[in-house]
């Protein structure tokens, strides 16, 4: 049953009882007019009574020959006054009782109306209710059975599916296998035919080469013997694990590492390969690891002047500082002396031979003549060369600095400087010594 139903019935309710209360009150006041008739008539039959006993007094008074006939006239008239008076107040009484039955009927046909309407909206509301019930039964039965019909239609259209996809798989799969057959077999037919390309056999050829110089050159290490020797891996393969490791580190920058990492491999290596090039009595190393000194030192002093702006249009700088450091490095190949020979010594030349220009307008400053551009001279300083003439002999020119000895030969005669064993005056053949005009 709706809220509306209910709000119509509690309305229809209230004003039956309204309509029965106005009836009460109006056969409440209906029932009490006849008492007030009759009181009414009672008081003006003794009026009239009296004024007839008075009249009749007066007239014996004044007539006292009246005849019985005026008292009994006047009795009469008192009578009929009377009767007339309690037949009015008689007639006025049925008549409200006559009208308040009439309400009570009317409210009793109303009330009886009103109750078989709200009895009647009841049956309906609940009339109504039960069909909705049923209704809504019919409905959700109606539902449940599409639902499980639909369900059923899916479940069958996603068999079929998964049967078609499954069939679909399989021949995607039958299909795969074939095309990675054909591919396999026609990678290996190319495989076959590339290895043997003369071009492909010459670079394989070199870099086996390449690798064999590379492990020579780091079998001369015993830390590196005793790896392979622990975990069977090949020293080469080793190392250039680890610098391709180094490599994406610092391609990736993680943590930060890349800055660090080619400081530690431009610094590490070389130190250690520079002392032990100190310690040996080979000369050409020491030339190697000079030229590589000099070349590092530009590129930090690059570094420190305008890094973060390589950074900024360069971001990959690092990754190519290892890769050149590396190159640089490389056991047997000299690069370090090929840089400096193209690039370096050239640009020194041109600024010693300004250099010398200069000194040569002016005087040294020192109250001695300038011998560095004196062909004559024992510091004459060749500028197509850059090395000085007496760069082999182990006499002093006048500047103060040796020409020919080692500087890091011992002072005293005989005595050994713990880096090269070289007598004090032994003469260099290899490496002149040039001389940088002040």
């Amino acid at each position: 049953m709706s809220a509306q139903t209910h709000s119509n019935i509690d309305s229809g309710a209230q004003r039956t009882h309204e309509t029965v209360d106005a009836a009460a009150n109006t056969v409440h006041s209906l029932a009490n007019a006849p008492g007030r008739a009759y009181d009414s008539a009672a008081d003006a039959g003794y009026q009239a009574k009296g004024a007839a006993q008075d009249a009749s007094y007066r007239a014996q008074a004044t007539a006292q020959d009246a005849s019985y006939q005026a008292r009994s006239a006047a009795n009469d008239a008192g009578n009929r006054a009377y009767n007339a008076a309690d037949n009015a107040a008689y007639k006025a009484g049925n008549v409200a009782e006559n009208t308040a039955n009439r309400t009570a009927n009317a409210a009793d046909n109303a009330a009886a109306r009103t109750n078989q309407a709200a009895r009647d909206t009841r049956d309906a509301a609940a009339n109504a209710a039960d069909r909705t019930r049923d209704a809504a039964a019919n409905a959700a039965n109606q539902t449940r059975d599409a639902a499980a019909t639909a369900a059923d239609k899916t479940r069958d259209a996603a068999n079929t599916a998964s049967a078609k996809t499954s069939e679909a798989i399989q021949n995607a799969q039958e299909t795969s296998r074939r095309l990675s057959s054909a591919a396999s077999a026609r990678v290996s037919h190319l495989a076959e035919v590339t290895a043997q390309h003369p071009l492909v056999q010459q670079t394989s050829q070199a870099s086996q080469r390449q690798l064999n110089a590379l492990d020579r050159e780091l079998s001369k290490y015993g830390f590196l013997n005793e790896f392979e020797a622990r975990t069977n891996v090949p020293k080469t393969y080793g190392v250039l694990g680890l610098g391709t490791t180094l490599a994406g580190l610092i391609l990736l920058n993680l943590f930060g590492m890349a800055q660090p990492i080619t400081n530690l491999v431009g610094w590490a290596l070389p130190t250690y390969l520079s002392c032990r090039a100190l310690e040996s009595p080979a000369q050409g190393d020491d030339k190697q690891w000079l030229t590589y000194w000099i070349i590092f030192g530009l590129l930090n002093l690059v570094e420190s002047a305008a890094l973060r702006v390589v950074l900024y249009y360069f971001s990959q700088y690092f990754t190519f500082k290892l890769a050149f450091l590396i190159w640089l490095l490389y056991p047997g190949a000299n690069n370090a002396q090929k840089v400096y020979y193209s690039l370096v010594r050239p640009l020194f030349q041109t600024g010693r031979a300004q250099a010398s220009q200069m000194a040569s307008n002016s005087s040294t400053g020192y109250g001695r003549t300038n011998t560095l551009n004196n062909p004559n001279s024992a510091n004459y300083v060749n500028s197509s060369t850059g090395f000085s003439s007496a760069g082999t002999t182990t006499s002093s020119d006048s500047t103060g600095y040796s020409t020919g000895t080692n500087p890091f030969a011992a002072s005293s005669a005989g005595a050994s400087s713990g880096l090269h064993q070289r007598e004090a005056q032994q003469t260099v053949g290899v490496v002149p010594v040039a001389v940088v005009p002040l």
